[in-house]
């Protein structure tokens, strides 16, 4: 071999070898890698494999860690590279986007709201965060997100000349900005009553009961339930403390004698806070306001952001909502009597006022008169519940029971219970006495209307009260309520609110003597059936002589609701139908009218 051949073959194998290096370098010095280590904890200064969810508009209490590797995964002594957090079309944000989709934030400083201002300085605009390598780490300080929560995003870190990495995020509920209530899957409000005009789950509250929708999805809401909401409308992530509170209404809701049970409630991760054993006691009320709101210390203030630099001008959303409602009673279990003016009985400083003093009837009675042709001598009993409400509206409105009225005799003593449950003891009351001697009366029941009983054909029979202090007792009972005393295994104090109710009461008259009325039976073969009625009403009675019959019938105030005549009735058993089916519920007197006789009887229709 020449020299010149072994000069070219050398020369080729070191082109060769030369060329192999740069080859096989070349890709080495382009192949670099982001890689994301963890989230580094600002306590213990570890790295945490897994990233916590980002909590809107709040900065994270740890930095993401990346490395700039080779393709070996070593990390490379790398202290120029700058490189970049983004989410996915960050850059295409306008506007000042409180509803737009979540963007990612930077600062270099805490940023706090104070009255309602954004302070603290941005290190770049929204989109973007940036960090400098050292030693070939890459560590981000900082960082928040605001926008709607979003259970899987993408986060992007890239650098020049380097493969860009993504991890998946999560972006849950900042702090508390406001409260809400959500709706029910039959598009509802969860709460009760009317919520700034949107429907409730249910109208009324009843009280003493706890408040419950009873939905048949049992994945729905079913008691009263408050959202907790942040800047961006996402369920706050921050357990926060909801309160329900009473205002307005009418009679005024008194709060000491209107007192709640299980009326706070706190927020779960979802901001959802809900109100499982709300109870109101006490008395009923109309148009009362129901103000669910929420406390926290980051009412108006908190981590929030804001797309413009610098400060800024933030509202508040309102940290409460309120929802009219009316308070209705629950289930009888007692009477009480109703107090009215007595006309007979005007020599108070009241009829200055009134005309009339307040009683629980009339001072008087004529024996041998009922009461039923003048609606002033009408007297009433009420069926309450066990606050002493009357029982006259809701889902335990009642009707249909019968109170009665017992004159005890001297022997029996105080006034007591059928169900000798109760017993009125010795009482400086002056309705709780005995009789001194016997008395009876006639039109002694009355039917229970919406919790109302109206008694307006009560009629003494006899004896007359010895003298002014010799009063009549009247005993009343509806044998179908058993009184009640007010206990709560967590408001042990309501029973010094609320005094225990038997199901008796008592109320004390006169009766007197009249010159001019003779003495009867009020036509005991007459019969009027059925009563209650709701749709018929028949009539049979005996007639001396063949008169005309005029048959009429008067609400309670005196007005004529319903007429009907028959010239031509005769001498003996007389019968006839009323059609009373377009009668409202509630009681009537029936007037009847043939030749010299008259007479009243009390209806009540039922629907």
């Amino acid at each position: 071999m020449t020299i010149v051949q072994r000069f070219s073959l050398c020369l080729g194998a070191a082109l060769y070898l030369c060329c192999g290096i740069v080859s096989a370098q070349q890709p080495t010095q382009q192949q670099r890698f982001l890689r994301f280590l963890g989230q580094r904890s600002v306590t213990t200064g570890t790295l945490l494999p897994a990233v916590e969810p980002f909590r809107a508009g709040v900065p994270t209490t740890a930095s993401l860690v990346f490395a700039i590797m080779d393709s070996e995964g070593r990390i490379l002594k790398d202290d120029s590279t700058e490189a970049f957090l983004r989410l996915p079309d960050s850059l295409a944000i306008n506007g000042s986007g409180y509803d737009s989709e979540p963007r990612l934030w930077q600062t270099d400083a805490v940023t706090r709201i104070f009255d309602g201002t954004l302070f603290g300085n941005y290190r770049i605009p929204a989109g973007f965060a940036r960090a400098k390598s050292k030693a070939g780490m890459l560590e981000f300080y900082g960082l928040r997100i605001i926008g709607k929560a979003h259970p899987n995003m993408i986060l992007h870190c890239t650098a020049a000349n380097t493969q860009t990495t993504s991890l998946t995020i999560s972006l849950i509920g900042g702090y508390r900005f406001g409260a809400v209530i959500p709706k029910l899957k039959n598009g509802k409000c969860a709460i009760p009553g009317t919520s700034f005009g949107e429907q409730g789950a249910i109208p009324y509250i009843t009280v003493g009961q706890p408040v419950q929708f009873n939905n048949p999805d049992s994945s729905d809401y079913n008691y009263i339930t408050l959202k907790v909401v942040d800047r961006w409308g996402n369920g706050s992530s921050f357990p926060t403390t909801a309160t329900i509170q009473l205002a307005g209404g009418w009679p005024p809701v008194d709060q000491q004698r209107t007192p709640t049970i299980g009326n706070t409630a706190m927020s779960d991760g979802n901001g959802i806070a809900v109100f499982k054993e709300f109870q109101i006691f006490g008395a009923t009320s109309a148009n009362v306001r129901v103000v669910v709101s929420v406390s926290d210390p980051f009412t108006c203030w908190g981590w929030l952001a804001h797309d413009a630099k610098g400060s800024s001008q933030l509202n508040c959303s309102p940290p409460y909502t309120i929802s009219t409602v009316t308070l209705v009673p629950s289930p009888a279990i007692a009477i009480a009597p109703v107090i009215i003016y007595d006309l007979y009985d005007s020599l108070t400083i009241l009829s200055i006022f009134f005309g009339y003093t307040p009683n629980r009837m009339l001072s008087r009675f004529t024996i041998g008169k009922s009461n039923a042709d003048d609606p002033r001598t009408w007297f009433y009993l009420q069926a309450v519940d066990q606050f002493g409400n009357r029982v006259d509206n809701g889902p335990n409105a009642y009707n249909g029971g019968i109170a009665t009225i017992r004159i005890a005799t001297p022997e029996e003593g105080l006034p007591r219970s059928t169900t000798s449950n109760f017993q009125f003891s010795a009482s400086n009351d002056p309705y709780v006495r005995a009789n001194s001697q016997r008395f009876a009366a006639a039109g002694t029941s009355a039917v229970a209307v919406n919790g109302l009983y109206t008694f307006n054909n009560f009629t003494p029979l006899g004896p007359a009260s010895r003298s002014t202090t010799d009063t009549v007792v009247l005993t009343f009972e509806d044998p179908a309520l058993q009184g009640a005393q007010v206990s709560h295994p967590l408001l042990p104090w309501l029973g010094s609110i609320f005094r225990p109710i038997p199901p008796i009461t008592t109320a004390t008259t006169t009766f007197i003597r009249t010159t001019n009325v003779a003495l009867r039976s009020e036509t005991p073969d007459v019969s009027i059936t059925p009563n209650p009625a709701s749709d018929a009403l028949h009539i049979t009675f005996t007639l001396p002589e063949s008169v005309p019959v005029l048959m009429r019938m008067e609400d309670m105030l005196g007005r004529a609701v319903l007429r009907h005549e028959e010239q031509s009735a005769v001498q003996g058993m007389f019968a006839t139908t009323l059609d009373v089916s377009r009668l409202a519920q509630g009681a009537y007197t029936l007037h009847v009218q043939s030749g010299r006789e008259r007479w009243t009887r009390r209806v009540v229709i039922l629907r």
